[in-house]
């Protein structure tokens, strides 16, 4: 079962593989050990965009993880095709001092309902699922691709050009992945799977960067040791 609430909490917690039932409740979350390194902690929820209650939170986070976290931003008023690139704003504006900073950005992503997650003038694949409105087209592969297609354009790609132009990677370390893949081509369900789930479901992205050389070292040593 990939699903995006599970996932994310087991990112969060470090809940382990072997024991995950206990672990995911018993693990201390990641802003203890960044609070305990020094860090101010930062959570800044893009997926807040199709969230329009700012007292609801997401992906099981209860008010006691919260209080672990120094600033908290829900971008619940901004629409999802702008939620990362305002998402961006703060990265920019939190890492660019002198305090150490630990910052955790939930982008809002590729998230379905594809065609929500783009401008529609940036569209350049199609027919999109939305684009004639019938059932069918919402079915059809083709237009599953061409959907999906375009929300990675915008939010994954695009995102990224501005990400290197905005933010200052001089003192900083990022790890980019993803809560689950998807499994355009299965004509049902893309995730969350109970039974005999599409391996694509759990392909994601794991990519990291390190300013520091010896930081550096050590993630391209797991990159070769994993």
């Amino acid at each position: 079962d990939v699903c995006s609430s599970d996932s994310n909490v087991i990112l969060r917690s470090g809940a382990r593989r072997d024991d995950l039932t206990v672990s995911v409740n018993a693990s201390p979350f990641i802003w203890s050990y960044a609070k305990k390194a020094g860090y101010r902690t930062i959570f800044v929820d893009a997926q807040g965009a199709v969230v329009k209650d700012p007292s609801r939170l997401t992906n099981f986070m209860t008010v006691n993880e919260t209080r672990n976290i120094d600033r908290y931003v829900s971008l619940n008023n901004v629409p999802p095709e702008q939620a990362d690139f305002e998402l961006l704003k703060i990265i920019a504006e939190e890492t660019k001092g002198d305090q150490p900073v630990f910052l955790y950005a939930n982008k809002n992503g590729a998230h379905f309902p594809y065609d929500a997650t783009y401008p529609r003038d940036r569209a350049a694949f199609g027919p999109t699922m939305t684009e004639d409105g019938t059932e069918a087209s919402f079915k059809d592969k083709a237009h599953r691709m061409a959907s999906y297609r375009n929300s990675i354009a915008w939010s994954v790609d695009q995102f990224f050009v501005r990400f290197f132009k905005e933010v200052d990677l001089s003192n900083l370390a990022v790890v980019y992945t993803s809560d689950h893949g998807q499994a355009i081509a299965e004509g049902k369900l893309t995730h969350c799977t109970i039974e005999n789930a599409n391996p694509r479901e759990g392909l994601v992205p794991l990519l990291a960067f390190a300013s520091d050389p010896t930081l550096r070292q050590e993630l391209e040593a797991g990159a070769k040791a994993g």
